[in-house]
């Protein structure tokens, strides 16, 4: 009986420090990722150190609350998605329309922080940094479809 509780205390054990370092891992690599991105826009922007200087609050923030969105998004979608074959055709409908105000927000969230980007930094700026993120999530996937980790690290 005490070998099945060891065995078992054991197994526990092992899957949360599994567990943990997959979390510190993914924390890890989106530090990164995050680092990576903030050289690529700095580089792109080419934004002079006061420009840098109140730009970077302000995106920082908008990055912030679009993750918080987007990880709302996320928990909704793998919490309330079930078999869609489970599911009546109103409880479609209605996650549906959740998915879609989620993503409204995110538009009204663009709208907000594209009015609070143009009183720090230059419409030309404004316009150079939605082409540098779209150009950034390009280079990501091309990474991804080398075979190499996004965040610049080689795979194990």
């Amino acid at each position: 009986m005490k070998k099945i509780i060891f065995t078992t205390l054991g197994l526990i054990l092992l899957t949360s420090v599994s567990l943990a370092q997959r979390c510190e891992d993914f924390k890890e690599r989106r530090a990164r990722v995050q680092a990576m991105k903030i050289g690529y826009l700095t580089e792109k922007l080419q934004l002079t150190p006061e420009e840098a200087q109140v730009f970077w609050p302000v995106f920082n923030e908008f990055e912030q609350k679009r993750i918080d969105i987007e990880m709302n998004l996320s928990d909704q979608v793998h919490k309330k998605r079930p078999d869609v074959e489970q599911m009546s055709d109103s409880e479609i409908d209605t996650f549906l329309k959740n998915r879609i105000q989620q993503e409204e927000q995110i538009i009204a969230l663009k709208k907000e922080y594209h009015e609070k980007l143009k009183k720090v930094i230059s419409i030309r700026k404004i316009y150079n940094l939605y082409e540098a993120e779209a150009g950034f999530k390009r280079v990501l996937l091309e990474r991804l479809q080398e075979g190499k980790d996004p965040a610049g690290k080689p795979k194990k």
